[in-house]
């Protein structure tokens, strides 16, 4: 397995497995119903404005057939807002129901994010073939190296009690169990720069 951060089509590959993995995670589907008569269109558009802004990264990791098993998108704080084209497919696919779904989460989450500088965590996923074999945990090495590099702390959102188990693992302490908007219930966690108090 190769772990890299992802270009061109490899983007568009990450963007498909992310999708993929997503479709019944409790948080993607407060933001992105799944009533909507084009959901799978609308969850990629959602995935897409994540990984455009400015100061968005995103890496993946391959097998050896060099097929996509594993993807993150990272933002840094100071990640810029996603590119037009990918918020107008994100109103034209999702609606205005998604639309402000997706507000109400970011007004909801970032009230307690922390002040100091940090990368975010929104995505990591990886394929249903190499689930248990290690790709998750060394795709947050890969991208905690990263943070580490720049004497940041990292923050993200579990969606689940077995993502907060592998985050923990990694460093990361709980912040705050999130009320209300499509996050509802989610737990907030940081890991401090170098991942030590």
């Amino acid at each position: 397995m190769t772990v890299a951060t992802a270009e061109g089509g490899d983007i568009d590959s990450a963007i498909e497995l992310i999708a993929e993995v997503f479709v019944a995670d409790p948080v993607v589907a407060a933001l992105v119903s799944p009533d909507l008569p084009r959901r799978d269109r609308a969850l990629r558009a959602l995935i897409r404005a994540d990984a455009s802004p400015r100061g968005a990264v995103v890496d993946i990791a391959s097998g050896a057939d060099g097929a996509v098993v594993g993807a993150t998108v990272w933002h840094r704080a100071d990640a810029g807002s996603p590119a037009l084209s990918a918020r107008l497919q994100l109103a034209w696919y999702g609606g205005r129901g998604t639309v402000r779904a997706l507000k109400e989460y970011d007004d909801t989450v970032r009230k307690i994010f922390p002040a100091e500088n940090h990368w975010h965590l929104l995505n990591i996923v990886v394929s249903p073939q190499a689930s248990g074999s290690g790709v998750g945990s060394t795709l947050l090495q890969h991208g905690l190296d990263r943070v580490d590099a720049d004497a940041q702390s990292a923050v993200l959102e579990a969606s689940t009690p077995d993502s907060a188990r592998l985050y923990a693992r990694h460093g990361f302490e709980e912040l705050a169990v999130i009320e209300g908007g499509p996050a509802h219930g989610a737990t907030l966690m940081r890991r401090p720069p170098g991942g030590t108090q």
